[in-house]
């Protein structure tokens, strides 16, 4: 699981690093959701956009919380999110009511 999610985060670092956008991207290489451990972590994904950057960001946030409890990542992305209304988060693969999911939430594990 971690392999592949290692292999697709160098894919969207590529992306990133060369000014490529990723905002709107249908991703080349989608990575293995976690079905089963964490517990509860496999709901907070957006299986329908399975190539969005979206659930790239989901288990950005998920490892955030488990190698840093104090960071404050999540906020910073809302924030930033909300910075830039001219970009639809729906194109990024978010589904409707993301924020209020519990890998958003303030003490998401």
């Amino acid at each position: 699981m971690l392999a592949s999610f290692a292999h697709h985060l160098t894919v969207v670092r590529n992306h990133c690093a060369h000014h490529g956008r990723v905002w709107n991207r249908k991703l080349s290489l989608k990575m293995q959701i976690p079905m089963k451990k964490p517990s509860g972590l496999s709901a907070q994904f957006n299986q329908e956009q399975d190539r969005r950057i979206y659930n790239t960001l989901t288990m950005l946030a998920c490892l955030m919380g488990a190698i840093s409890p104090a960071t404050n990542w999540r906020q910073r992305l809302k924030a930033l999110i909300q910075a830039t209304p001219q970009i639809a988060v729906a194109d990024m693969g978010f589904p409707a009511g993301w924020e209020q999911m519990a890998i958003w939430q303030e003490k998401a594990d």
